[in-house]
């Protein structure tokens, strides 16, 4: 199952959708910290038109000023589990 740049080539699209649930202002040991809640909730179809199960909707939260590395470690959980549901898709259709 190969990576793919071009969407036109994919045999798999998936569609990620960011909201912000919460948005909250602290001072915390002298500074301001902006913490916003999100939920990020994936949808897969194939070209074909066949529905890809993908994870359920993930929350979290982390401010963007000190928080990069809890936005990026919740971006990878998203990213491996996207690629688990695809490969258990694939394995089922191969079948």
């Amino acid at each position: 199952m190969p990576s793919v740049r071009n969407a036109d080539r994919a045999a798999v699209i998936v569609t990620a959708n960011a909201s912000v649930l919460q948005e909250r202002v602290n001072r915390d040991f002298g500074t301001a910290l902006a913490t916003r809640t999100y939920s990020v909730d994936l949808s897969g179809e194939t070209r074909d038109g066949d529905v890809v199960n993908m994870p359920s909707a993930r929350t979290f939260s982390f401010d963007a000023q000190f928080g990069r590395d809890r936005l990026d470690e919740n971006a990878r959980v998203i990213a491996d589990d996207v690629v688990e549901k695809i490969r258990a898709f694939w394995k089922k259709r191969l079948q």
